[in-house]
């Protein structure tokens, strides 16, 4: 999913970050405050992408839990509703049947 995607993109770029503040800390001559300036805008925007990757899981997690709820509801609706002794139909305005429980299904000889 692209969600993966971004978690490995911002793992990689994480890697990347690490290795260029070694560098920059450890190399007297680009060790100058613009680069570490530079440096601690990056963390800040890395640190940024991953609450808001955070942030998407959870929403997505939430998403599918509530999809998982629905498809339950749907499921036990279509349950009570053939279970009904009584015959149900389910029309549209002009009249056309969309739905039929066990019971109208019967009834109907279909």
């Amino acid at each position: 999913m692209a969600l993966d995607a971004l978690e490995l993109q911002l793992a990689s770029a994480r890697q990347r970050f690490l290795t260029l503040q070694r560098r920059a800390t450890t190399d007297s001559g680009t060790s100058s405050k613009v680069v570490m300036r530079a440096l601690k805008e990056l963390e800040e925007a890395l640190e940024e992408l991953r609450v808001a990757q955070e942030n998407l899981l959870d929403g997505r997690r939430r998403m599918e839990e509530l999809q998982g709820q629905l498809i339950q509801q749907q499921q036990r609706y279509w349950q009570l509703f053939d279970e009904m002794p009584q015959a149900y139909l389910v029309t549209r305005d002009d009249t056309t049947i969309v739905e039929a429980n066990r019971a109208a299904a019967e009834l109907l000889n279909v």
